[in-house]
């Protein structure tokens, strides 16, 4: 590692020393330490401590320039850090700003999608309201239909009842007329009958009696 300091040649006296001769001279390290052990025992020339103290200064200026410059820089990073945390909430308030406009309009996408729902839901009710309604007409369109054929079959079981009884009662009559008839009949037997034993009883009894009195009859 090189160190530079201001110095003259340790040949030149500090008489004969002139701002206009001073030349920067590098030493290493083990010149420096070279140079150290050889003015151990005596102080050193005043244009060594002029050369110390200027490279000092200098040193001293060069830090605080340094310095300086590293402040200038950080505050200027700072500035920009602040510019930049700024912008960076500048585009979070944004970026909030597009996402609660994208939220509504998926909001609005999804409030029309679900209104064009109810609206074909709505329209399919009706449909369906429509359909049970004539439904509802047909059903009791049947209903009249059903009373008025369970009527008509009523009317025509009714009729054919009716015909029975018609045709039993005139059963019934053929019945007491062939009852009349056969007790007629029976009647007109019995006095047969009985004409017939009379006229057995009397030839029983003209057998028995001489002709002649039976002459006159």
């Amino acid at each position: 590692m090189e160190n530079s300091i201001y110095a003259n040649t340790e040949h030149h006296s500090p008489a004969e020393t002139t701002p206009a001769a001073t030349n920067i001279i590098r030493y290493t390290a083990a010149q420096l330490r070279a140079l150290g052990e050889k003015c151990a025992g005596r102080p050193p020339p005043p244009t060594t401590i002029y050369s110390i103290f200027a490279y000092e200064f200098m040193r001293k200026t060069e830090a605080e320039k340094l310095f300086r410059g590293h402040m200038f820089d950080l505050a200027g990073t700072q500035e920009q850090a602040s510019t930049n945390e700024s912008r960076f909430w500048e585009m979070e308030d944004q970026i909030a700003g597009l996402r609660k406009q994208l939220m509504s309009k998926d909001v609005e996408d999804r409030l029309a999608t679900s209104n064009m729902r109810y609206h074909i839901l709505q329209t399919k009710n009706l449909q369906q309201d429509r359909r049970v309604e004539g439904h509802g007409k047909r059903l009791a369109e049947l209903e009249a239909k059903l009373s008025d054929v369970a009527e008509m079959k009523m009317q025509a079981e009714l009729d054919t009842l009716n015909a029975k009884v018609t045709a039993y009662k005139t059963d019934i009559d053929m019945l007491f007329q062939e009852r009349d008839s056969l007790a007629d009949q029976l009647d007109e037997a019995s006095k047969r009958i009985a004409k017939l034993e009379n006229t057995i009883r009397l030839l029983t009894v003209k057998s028995f009696v001489p002709g002649e009195m039976w002459s006159d009859e």
